[in-house]
């Protein structure tokens, strides 16, 4: 995936009677990048027999990318294992390790008061950050008795994201079953805390997808004819493949994912 798209210059000297011309170069159109959108299940990896940690590299390293995109942010990409352990699950640690850095890229997004940041270990307990204040925004919101009659339908659907978790092989959980219960899921949410001060939390896990997607789509635009891995909690798919899909069918090809 590393190999650059080839523009063709074809100059030829044309000699005629008393005049030699000079054809412009004709350039060959850039292909598509082809685009496999691989989910993961975090911890459930431990468990889950049919998509342990290592089919997650199995699965990479068939499919060959030039660039492997991670839930890890850019400015995070080059700090050491005992940092990145804080923040990141270990399917995305481990690309750094099995992998050459020269082809990993960062999509993540933790805020903008830790845009560029190192970020401190106690960042998501810290409630004087805004990842902490965050935190205890969910923390409250669960706890709320008020709006607990409105988060009941979340139960089924937390359930029915958590057998897929533990069961799924790469090719299932990729299929577009998980995304359909957690587009659900989310909207479900999002009516739930409508008009209250729990807004802000839904608020922030949207544009942090967002931007998450906004990543993916300027690696589509800006590496033509590459082969490019986007690594995503399953969470974070439903968003990505939607956006992916509606991109020109000459910008981008999605790959399935198979086992």
């Amino acid at each position: 995936m590393l190999q650059k798209v080839k523009v063709f210059g074809l100059f030829l000297l044309l000699a005629t009677t008393g005049c030699r011309s000079v054809e412009k170069p004709v350039e060959q159109a850039a292909l598509p990048a082809e685009v496999q959108v691989l989910a993961t299940v975090h911890k459930f990896h431990l468990s889950n027999p049919n998509y342990p940690y290592a089919k997650v590299t199995q699965q990479i390293q068939k499919f060959g990318p030039d660039i492997i995109a991670i839930e890890i942010r850019p400015e995070d990409l080059q700090e050491d294992t005992t940092y990145l352990k804080q923040f990141y699950p270990l399917e995305m640690r481990q690309v750094l390790k099995d992998f050459p850095r020269e082809k990993v890229r960062g999509l993540d997004w933790y805020g903008e008061e830790m845009r560029g940041k190192k970020m401190p270990a106690d960042v998501f307990k810290n409630e004087q950050t805004e990842l902490g204040k965050i935190k205890k925004l969910e923390r409250e919101m669960n706890r709320d008795s008020l709006l607990q009659p409105r988060l009941i339908p979340l139960a089924e659907l937390s359930k029915q994201q958590v057998e897929l978790a533990k069961t799924a092989s790469p090719a299932i959980l990729n299929n577009g079953q998980y995304d359909d219960i957690t587009r659900t899921f989310y909207e479900v949410l999002d009516e739930a805390v409508k008009g209250t001060r729990y807004e802000t939390y839904t608020q922030f896990n949207r544009r942090r997808d967002e931007i998450i997607t906004e990543n993916i789509v300027k690696l589509v635009q800006n590496n033509p004819g590459k082969r490019i891995l986007v690594l995503l909690g399953a969470n974070h798919r439903n968003r990505a493949i939607h956006t992916l899909e509606k991109l020109p069918a000459e910008k981008v090809r999605l790959v399935e994912v198979e086992d």
